[in-house]
């Protein structure tokens, strides 16, 4: 095998600085995202093509120029371009938590309705304020329910809370092939086919070279030779073509290993899980983990009780439901997400083993999240803990027994919504 000496170029998300053969496409497609100082209307536009035609990086360089433009135009920050892979996801609801993620990257997502989940991240980029474009990217048949989501786009002002508004722009580039186009947004793509969408034909066999030189040089550092090129793009062409397929020969040309294979192994790897806690929540769940099974309701009730006895405040829905999501990547409880009832869901929490006590926060603040946003607490206020991996099956025998499971218990109803 050839000596690589950069392999990210070869990855199926790595962004070239050209995207050979689609000039024209770019211009096409930044002239409908291009925005003037006085517009601040939200825009939804489309971009259809074949599987493999290089839509994504004419999505993310287009959204990239158009960034630029607008703080050029508008003299302020740069919008933030937001993607999310929309094949990677069974549902809207799944899409709408992937935007949310973005703003708090410890939010699970389940349980809480798509127009909460899309609400919330309205919200959070009111609160920003700042441009957003967003590309809903691999769009096919199969793929998720999004012409919901894409109204929302169009509308976003419907979800803020009445009374309010200010929203700053907000860009959203939906792509994927003519077929998922029609089967997943159906309406709202015909409606703005004519005026609000970009068509990208397939590869020739020759541009198709162009990017398989272009990346074997990135990657090895020297010229690729031509009976290699030659080989790889027949290969392409009697698997379908495209230049997604052609790249990712080339990286098993040079690596040996499909992307996938390497990448499923990092799964198994043991991390080490910053948790921080607050104290009266970490009270209550003191408080309630001899009874092993608790409904959701009981540890917020528990938690208010606490708060008002310390003087802190209540933590806030969104914050309290991003430590049980922490908790429950630390391998300490597992979460039994029931759909109905106030909140849509009817959850209940079952405790694994006890949360230790250097998980506490010492101090009145309230860490958010965790990772780097967490040092500006300072590193006397948090404690980063290695944890084994999360919890896989119930009954483990490994587990002390006075932590048995006990699957018994009414599940009360969760109040409060994402904001």
């Amino acid at each position: 095998m050839v000596a690589v000496v950069r392999a990210d170029v070869l990855s199926a998300d790595w962004l070239p600085p050209v995207a050979l053969g689609r000039t024209k496409e770019i211009e096409a497609l930044v002239r409908l995202l291009e925005r003037r100082t006085e517009d601040t209307r939200s825009r939804v536009v489309f971009l259809a093509a074949p599987r493999g035609a290089g839509s994504s990086t004419v999505a993310r360089i287009a959204a990239r120029v158009a960034a630029d433009l607008d703080a050029h135009h508008r003299g302020g920050g740069r919008p933030r371009i937001l993607t999310v892979r929309t094949r990677y996801y069974r549902g809207p609801r799944g899409v709408a938590a992937a935007l949310l993620r973005h703003y708090d990257d410890a939010l699970d997502g389940r349980g809480f309705p798509t127009a909460e989940l899309l609400a919330g991240f309205f919200r959070r980029s009111r609160r920003a304020n700042v441009p957003v474009i967003v590309v809903l990217d691999d769009v096919a048949v199969g793929g998720p329910e999004l012409e919901g989501i894409v109204r929302a786009f169009r509308h976003p002002d419907r979800f803020l809370p009445e009374g309010e508004d200010g929203l700053p722009p907000i860009d959203c580039v939906v792509v994927g092939t003519w077929e998922g186009l029609r089967s997943t947004v159906k309406s709202e793509f015909l409606r703005a086919v004519d005026h609000t969408a970009v068509s990208i034909p397939p590869y020739s066999p020759a541009e198709i070279r162009r990017i398989l030189a272009d990346r074997f040089a990135r990657a090895v550092g020297s010229p690729a030779p031509p009976a290699v090129l030659d080989r790889l793009v027949a290969r392409t062409e009697l698997d379908g073509g495209g230049a997604s397929r052609a790249v990712e020969r080339l990286r098993q040309e040079l690596i040996g290993v499909p992307a996938a294979d390497r990448l499923d192994a990092s799964y198994e790897r043991r991390e080490a899980l910053r948790v921080a806690l607050e104290p009266h929540l970490w009270e209550a769940i003191h408080d309630l983990a001899p009874r092993r099974s608790v409904g959701v309701r009981d540890l917020r009730e528990a938690e208010r009780t606490r708060a008002q006895a310390t003087g802190a405040p209540r933590l806030a829905t969104t914050t309290f439901w991003r430590r049980l999501v922490q908790l429950e990547r630390a391998g300490y409880l597992a979460r039994e997400v029931r759909f109905g009832g106030g909140g849509g869901t009817r959850s209940q929490i079952r405790f694994l083993r006890p949360v230790p006590e250097s998980v506490r926060v010492r101090g009145p603040e309230t860490p958010r999240g965790f990772g780097p946003a967490c040092e500006r607490w300072g590193s006397d206020r948090t404690l980063p803990v290695t944890v084994e991996p999360p919890y896989r099956s119930p009954g483990t025998a490994s587990l002390p027994s006075r932590w048995t499971i006990d699957p018994t218990g009414e599940a009360p109803s969760r109040q409060g919504s994402v904001t």
